[in-house]
Parts: C-alpha cells; sequence; structure tokens
C-alpha cells in the first residue's frame, strides 16, 4: 500500500537518527530506498556539508508503492561485499 503520512514520516526520522547515530560513533550511513515498482534508490548519507543535499533530496521524496526486500537485499549484499564497505 501507500506509505504516506505519519508511516512515511516515522520512516524518515529513523533514517535520520540512524545517520545521526553513524556520524555520533564515526560510522559510514548507506541508505536503500525502495517502493514496488519504483527503481531502487541508493545514496550515502554525511552530515558534512557537501553531502547535505542528499539528506534533503531524500526527506523530500514521497514514497508511494508497497514494500518488497528483493530488490534491496540483493543490493545489501552487493554493497557489503565491496572492500571499502569491509
Amino acid at each position: 500500500g501507500r506509505k504516506g503520512g505519519a508511516p512515511e514520516t516515522v520512516a524518515k526520522a529513523l533514517v535520520f537518527e540512524c545517520l545521526r547515530q553513524a556520524q555520533q560513533q564515526k560510522r559510514r550511513c548507506y541508505l536503500f530506498a525502495f517502493s514496488t515498482g519504483e527503481d531502487l534508490q541508493e545514496m550515502e548519507l554525511d552530515l558534512t556539508s557537501d553531502n547535505l543535499q542528499g539528506l534533503l533530496d531524500f526527506l523530500s521524496w514521497a514514497f508511494h508503492g508497497g514494500t518488497s526486500l528483493n530488490e534491496v537485499i540483493t543490493a545489501s549484499v552487493e554493497r557489503l561485499h565491496l572492500a571499502n564497505w569491509q
């Protein structure tokens, strides 16, 4: 179903908190935004002035599809196999 409203706001707040925790722990934060029938969106997020636009872009997105984990799980596993994420 359509995310929107409170569920979408909660999801965005959760991403922001994960990013905040990652920055506090000096860890990297990578976002996979996905919705059934739409392209998988991937981006590395951080709170530096150079990358703040990526966070603002994400917060402006609207999610209209359902949830399908197949593509995002595959992309996550592929990301974990990259040398700079181990």
